[in-house]
């Protein structure tokens, strides 16, 4: 399982599994699909992405959009069909 999952994550991300769990950490964009990038700048204008968790369990894919804007750290909830579910304004770097 592990050997599986270095091949497909290849090179920019990390994974961790739990029992009904699996993360991804990702800082290649070019491994998230193009309608979470776009849904995560049309959330927050200007946004520079630094990296994506990526959560997949048994309810689905939840995309994590990390990054920085007007001077503020954001993390953006998205679905992998585009829905943004949550945006958090995160205050001198941290929650």
């Amino acid at each position: 399982m592990i050997l599986l999952t270095v091949l497909i994550c290849g090179v920019g991300c990390d994974t961790t599994e739990h029992d009904d769990e699996y993360e991804e950490y990702v800082t290649d964009l070019s491994k998230i699909p193009e309608i979470v990038l776009s849904a995560a700048r049309e959330a927050v204008p200007g946004i520079v992405i630094t990296h994506v968790e990526i959560e997949r369990t048994r309810r689905g894919t939840i995309y994590e959009v990390y990054g920085r804007a007007n001077g503020r750290y954001y993390e953006i909830e998205i679905g992998s069909d585009g829905t943004v579910y949550e945006v958090e304004v995160e205050h001198n770097g941290s929650d």
